[in-house]
């Protein structure tokens, strides 16, 4: 039996974005289906596309899995970074990670 995706839905989703003052656009996948087209495999992995449909960075959301930072480490978001590297109109300077989930 297939059990419920809460944390898929749609409205819980946009609920996140909102409470955490995300304002970058964000494809909602409830069913999986583009995430099993790009291969993902875990929850969450992560894509980033540039305005030319081109897949620029693909993985982990940041280096800490599941709250845990390497030792001595700061925090990097993953996906912020490859942001950045767009705004800047440079090559996205780390294009992939290992996800994790």
């Amino acid at each position: 039996e297939k059990t419920e995706n809460r944390g898929g839905k749609v409205e819980n989703i946009t609920e996140i974005k909102k409470q955490n003052g995300m304002k970058i656009p964000m494809l909602l996948d409830p069913d999986g289906k583009v995430g099993r087209t790009y291969g993902a495999k875990t929850t969450p992995h992560m894509f980033v596309i540039d305005g030319k449909g081109v897949l620029v960075y693909c993985g982990a959301l940041d280096n800490a899995p599941f709250g845990s930072l390497p030792k001595d480490q700061p925090l990097v978001n993953h996906v912020t970074a490859a942001l950045a590297d767009l705004e800047a109109e440079r090559e996205v300077q780390t294009p992939e990670t290992k996800s994790y989930g």
